[in-house]
């Protein structure tokens, strides 16, 4: 069983269950609160994330990865200024 392990937050997903584009491209905190000893936990609330530091470490982080994307020549860094050159109409 092969896992990958996620470069931004560090955590281990199962390889043949990872399908990053289910998932919407948003920044959201969830509470959590205990049910009761041993009956587990449910979400109390559900906000997007508005804090700047956070949203800046999330992108820093972005960043690394690019760079090392850049480095391990998976992408040129043309093909990654293609992709963020924003058009005047837009």
């Amino acid at each position: 069983m092969s896992f990958l392990e996620c470069p931004l937050c560090g955590r281990s997903v199962r390889l043949s269950s990872w399908y990053p584009s289910e998932y919407e491209v948003e920044f959201i905190e969830k509470t959590f609160r205990g049910l009761g000893r041993g009956k587990g936990f449910e979400v109390a609330s559900v906000n997007n994330i508005e804090d700047t530091e956070t949203l800046e470490m999330i992108g820093n982080r972005c960043i690394e990865i690019i760079e090392k994307l850049i480095e391990d020549e998976v992408w040129s860094r043309e093909e990654v200024l293609e992709a963020f050159t924003v058009d005047e109409e837009d």
